[in-house]
């Protein structure tokens, strides 16, 4: 082989030993970044848990409310089918029922908030 074939065959395995190097070096890179991908990805299923049961004790304690406030307008429903008022406690009792069922929608809205990601 000559000296020039020669020169040219070196040259070509440089550039392919260069070549390999390079793809290493990316892939190495990739590998690294990959793995600070997946640690990352962990932490935030960790976060995304933890929201998740912050979330799922909200809507139990918004369903409580639900439930004591209706419970409360129940009572004051029966009370007001059996007993006998004043014009005046009527009223009154008229008044705290719409603001017990007020109560319980914005409650309820409050839900729906929270099931869409508000």
């Amino acid at each position: 082989m000559s000296h020039v074939a020669q020169n040219n065959e070196d040259n070509r395995i440089n550039t392919l030993v260069q070549i390999i190097d390079e793809k290493k070096s990316y892939l190495m890179q990739k590998y690294h970044t990959t793995y600070k991908a997946t640690k990352q990805n962990e932490f935030l299923e960790g976060v995304l848990g933890d929201y998740e049961n912050y979330r799922q004790i909200i809507m139990a304690q918004k369903h409580q409310q639900i439930k004591a406030l209706q419970i409360i307008n129940h009572h004051i429903q029966s009370v007001h089918k059996t007993a006998e008022y004043g014009k005046s406690t009527k009223e009154k009792s008229n008044l705290e029922q719409q603001r017990i069922l007020n109560e319980i929608n914005a409650i309820k809205q409050d839900i729906d908030n929270i099931i869409k990601g508000i």
